[in-house]
Order: C-alpha cells, then sequence, then structure tokens
C-alpha cells in the first residue's frame, strides 16, 4: 500500500507531481483563456510605437484602468504586439468579445516571447505564486464551482460544446478576469526585465532534485492530495468530491514558496526553456 510518509514511495512520483505543479503554476492565468498547452515561443524583434489615441480600438475596447494599464505596458515593451492586440480587439462585438480576442492574443504573445522568460529574475515568479495564492483563496472562501472537485470529476467527458461554455463562464468572471490581467501585467515586467536584465540561474543541480523530492514527500501528506493519489490508483472518481482544488492549489503555492531562491530561479528557467524546446519540435515557435 502507497505510504504518503515513505520518501522511496514519493520519490517514485516526485517527477510527476512536479511536472504538474510547474503546468499549475505556469498555467494558472491562462485557464480563462482555454489556451493552457501553447505557453512557450520564440522571439520576436521590437518596433517602434505611436502615442495611442483615444479612438485607438486597443483602448478603446476597454475602459478599466487596469486593462489599460496592461496594454500601455505591452506598447513599451514591444509595438508590434500592441498592434497586434489593437487588430484582434478591432471590431469586437461587446466586452466578452474583447476579453476574448485579449486573452487570445496573449497565447500568442506567450508563443513569440515566453522563451524569454527563462532568463528573468526568481522575483517575478515569487510575485506570480503570491497572485495566484491570494486568488486561490478568495475562491475557496467565496464557495466558487471552479474550487469543486465534483466539478472536475467527469471534466475529461465534456463535449466540445460544453468546454466552450465553460471558457465563456470563466471569461465572464470579473474576478477571474482582473486576475488574468494582474497576471499579464507581471509576466510582461518579467519579459522585459529579462530584457534588460537577464538571470542566469544555470542549469538543475542535485540539490535541486532534493528540494523537490522534499516538496513532494510534505505535499503527499496532505490529505487532499493523498484523495486524489487514492482516485488515481482505484479509478473511483466519487474521491474527487471532497476535495477543494482551489485549497489544493494554495498548498502547492505554499510549497513552492518555501523552496530556496535559487532552485526556484532554476525551475523556472528549466520548465520555461524545455516549453520553448517543445513548441520549436512542433513547428510552432515564433507564430
Amino acid at each position: 500500500m502507497y505510504d504518503a510518509r515513505d520518501p522511496k514511495a514519493a520519490g517514485g512520483r516526485s517527477d510527476l507531481l512536479f511536472g504538474a505543479i510547474v503546468i499549475f503554476v505556469v498555467g494558472l492565468a491562462f485557464v480563462i483563456g482555454m489556451k493552457g498547452p501553447e505557453l512557450f515561443g520564440g522571439g520576436a524583434d521590437r518596433g517602434v510605437a505611436s502615442t495611442p489615441t483615444a479612438d485607438d480600438p486597443a483602448l478603446a475596447a476597454f475602459q478599466d484602468k487596469k486593462t489599460r494599464r496592461y496594454i500601455n505596458a505591452l506598447r513599451e515593451f514591444d509595438a508590434d504586439e500592441y498592434t497586434r492586440l489593437a487588430d484582434a480587439v478591432d471590431g469586437a462585438t461587446d466586452k466578452m468579445d474583447a476579453r476574448l480576442a485579449l486573452f487570445e492574443h496573449n497565447e500568442g504573445l506567450l508563443r513569440r516571447h515566453g522563451a524569454s522568460l527563462a532568463n528573468a529574475n526568481a522575483r517575478h515568479f515569487d510575485a506570480m505564486l503570491s497572485l495566484g495564492q491570494k486568488a486561490l483563496q478568495r475562491a475557496s472562501n467565496s464557495g466558487s464551482q471552479f474550487c469543486k472537485g465534483s466539478f472536475y470529476a467527469n471534466a475529461d467527458r465534456m463535449s466540445p460544446r460544453q468546454l466552450r461554455r465553460l471558457g465563456q463562464d470563466l471569461v465572464d468572471s470579473d474576478e477571474l478576469y482582473e486576475f488574468g490581467i494582474d497576471f499579464n501585467i507581471l509576466m510582461i515586467e518579467a519579459m522585459e526585465d529579462a530584457r534588460t536584465n537577464p538571470a542566469n540561474y544555470g542549469e538543475m543541480q542535485p540539490k535541486d532534485q532534493m528540494a523537490i523530492q522534499n516538496m513532494a514527500v510534505s505535499l503527499m501528506s496532505d490529505p487532499q492530495i493523498m484523495s486524489l493519489a487514492m482516485t488515481a490508483q482505484s479509478g473511483d472518481r466519487s474521491a474527487l468530491n471532497n476535495v477543494d482544488v482551489c485549497k489544493l492549489g494554495g498548498s502547492v503555492v505554499r510549497a513552492f514558496k518555501k523552496l530556496p531562491q535559487d532552485t526556484k530561479g532554476r525551475i523556472w528557467a528549466d520548465a520555461f526553456r524545455e516549453g520553448a524546446k517543445s513548441l520549436d519540435q512542433l513547428g510552432l515557435a515564433g507564430f
């Protein structure tokens, strides 16, 4: 029988757990656009931006200060990306259309520039973790349907229509939208910092693997993660009914935040380097 306290048992699952955690942390914001698997990309040339005007579609489509702050940050980072966003939102029929266009542009932005995040300082990773932790706590406290394990019990059996409806529900949520914009602002700041002050944490080291394994052992003792492990072994999806996915995510984020700073830097860099390689092999980088 599996014992979460046994380092050998946990060690056998640490790579899978680590991969799942990285996907969770990196992809948290982009579930809004239902585009999580396409996160990484190559570089793009920086253009020369013009001053935005009141009738500029990239700004006219959004009246809230937070989104406009993101758009202006994007413009300063890369004028070509600013133009792409303006083209994407031009003609949006309503607020939801504009939001979807923004997050679809964000997908392409990550494909084109995501690889640069491998050179971002780990403090940006910490900021994203803190933002995610607060959002998960708020969602759990509010009893959001997206925190209920029962909601995901049959997620893999959803029809394309149900998945589209889910994506629409996510975008319709003002709270999730604001989280996505906050995350995007942090992402742009990380990309800009990586370009002007690149960090180099080097390759993963044995001490990093040890830290990750210790984190895995700690997480495996969490009752909700133990419940998920039992579900995976037994195939009984009813066990998910007792899982608060947002609390589970909070546990993961807290564990990550406790890792040594240089280890987090190497995890961050390794995740984006490998992601960029994967997209290169698929011929998707730079599109």
